[in-house]
Order: structure tokens, then sequence, then C-alpha cells
């Protein structure tokens, strides 16, 4: 064999060798760090374990105990036979029929969430208050969604008997006060009359009664107030919406002009929505700053809160 040739050989064998060894003397180096690191950790943690000092929390994790919360079920939404889910295809043909410039901002996010925002009115009218609020004269113009005055519902008849119930009471019970303090002693010869008397007036249970009424006069006036606030109609809330979203994804710059190309879109999404009713200008709502999220979960919260 040839020195070239056994030259050639041995760096072949030697050349993968060394890169071997290399790597091995690297892994177990970052191995030994490691272990050392561990090993480190676990003597802290037993040290904190014999000072009793607690486990650290992990920052920006939140623990099960901070995201543990009730959630109150809104009533579902009355839908009629006759309802048609709004398509994206027919927001598209919506904004080009009220002549919206183009090209859009994000056309196909923009044209889904207004086609979700018109098929889920805040202003819906819900499964409990739609045979107290529908005509049977009108039944087949049933919108979906509440127009005018909204209907009271059962949390609001709570609320007006237990105001009624607190009036009344303190009157009753001022007036029975009143009348014990005014009797008077009656003589009679006849011990059956006497026994019929009281058992007539029942004063024992009168007074029993009384004492009762005034526990539960005392529960009543203890509830915490309620502070009643003047609600804009449903649309005002559906309008804030749209505008919304038509100017986050739509027309970024778009305006609030009379007669204007997104007064125009929005106006037909109300119609599509449900609501008849509308003013003749409402780009004077739309000017009108409202928190639409938080106005809606507070009214869904009222109707069902005694």
């Amino acid at each position: 064999m040839s020195p070239e040739v056994l030259t050639f050989i041995l760096g072949m064998v030697a050349v993968p060798l060394l890169v071997l060894i290399e790597l091995r003397c690297e892994c177990s180096g970052r191995w030994g760090c490691r272990s050392a690191r561990i090993e480190a950790a676990n003597q802290r943690h037993a040290a904190r374990r014999a000072l009793g000092v607690p486990k650290p929390r992990s920052r920006g994790i939140p623990t099960h105990e901070s995201l543990t919360t009730e959630i109150i079920k809104f009533p579902p939404r009355a839908v009629s036979q006759d309802w048609k889910a709004v398509t994206v295809a027919d927001v598209t043909e919506m904004l080009r029929q009220a002549r919206v410039r183009e090209p859009w901002h994000a056309p196909d996010l923009g044209c889904f969430s207004l086609a979700q925002c018109i098929n889920n009115p805040l202003g819906y009218r819900s499964v409990y208050t739609t045979r107290t609020t529908i005509s049977k004269k009108r039944a087949g113009h049933d919108c979906g969604v509440i127009e005018g005055k909204p209907a009271r519902t059962k949390a609001d008849r709570a609320r007006e008997t237990i105001d009624q119930l607190r009036r009344v009471l303190t009157a009753a019970i001022a007036e029975f006060e009143s009348s014990v303090t005014q009797a008077f002693r009656v003589y009679s010869s006849s011990p059956l009359s006497t026994e019929h008397l009281r058992e007539i007036q029942g004063l024992p249970q009168a007074i029993e009664r009384c004492e009762i009424f005034k526990q539960v006069l005392v529960l009543l006036n203890s509830l915490p107030p309620r502070p009643r606030q003047r609600a804009r109609a449903w649309w005002r809330l559906d309008a804030a919406k749209l505008w919304h979203i038509y100017r986050a994804t739509i027309d970024v710059s778009a305006g609030i002009s009379p007669g204007g190309p997104a007064v125009r879109f929005i106006r037909a999404a109300l119609v599509r929505m449900g609501y008849r009713r509308l003013p003749k200008h409402i780009e004077s709502a739309l000017r009108d700053p409202i928190n639409w999220r938080d106005e809606y979960l507070r009214r869904r919260f009222d109707e069902v809160m005694i």
C-alpha cells in the first residue's frame, strides 16, 4: 500500500473520531452544568422548606382560583320561522348598494364581522318576553328586536313588588301599633262572650304577625339600592357596534355625514336586523360616543337581577 493511500485512510478515520470526541466532551460539559444547577435549585428548595417559607408563585401565570367566577347566562333569542341569516355576500352587496368606496381595508374580516353583527343584534327579543310583547293582531310582523319601551321582566315585577311591599308594610305596622295603643277595657258579665270576643280579636296572633312583618321590613330595607338610569334605545347600541366594525375594517377614514355611505349602510343594516321605527336622521346617534359593550351587559344583567 502506498504512503498516499495510507495517509488518506487515516485522515478519513481520524476526523470523525475527533469530532465525536469533541461532541462527547461538549455534551458532558453541558449535562454537568445542568446537573449542577438542578442540584443547587434542590438545595435552595430544601432550605426554604426547612425554614417554612411558602413556595413562590410563578409570575404572569394566573392561578385557578383567580379565574373562577360565576357567569349569568342570558335568555336565548326568539327567532321567527321565516328568519334567514345574513351572509358575507349579502353584506358585500349592501356595502356596494350604499356606494361605499373601494378598496376596503379588510373586506373578508369586515364583511364577516358585519354579518355576525346583523345576525345577532344586541337588542334581540328573548324567548321569555316574546309572548308578552307581541300583539296577536300583528303576529306576522315580529321583527325579533326590542323597539320602543322594553317589556317588563320578572325581575322588574319583583323589584316593583318589593318597593310596594316596603311602603305597605310601613303604613300597616304604624296603623296597627296605633290601634293597639288606643285599646280600651270592656266589662262583660258573661264569660262566654268574653272568650268569644278574644277569639274574634286574635290580638296575640296579630302581635306575633306584626313582629314578623317588622323583621321582613328590616330585611327589605337592608337590600342594596338599585339606581335607575335612563336607558337608550336598543338600536343605538347596535348602530354604535356597526359603526365600530365599519370604521375598523371597511373604511378607516370614514366620517359621519348625513346621507353618507356609512350612514346609508348602517341604516340598511339596522333595518335588516328588524328595527322599523328608526328616526329620520341616525347620524346624531352615531356622533354620540357610547360604550356599547358595557351598556349591553348592564342592561341584559338588569333584566335578570332583582
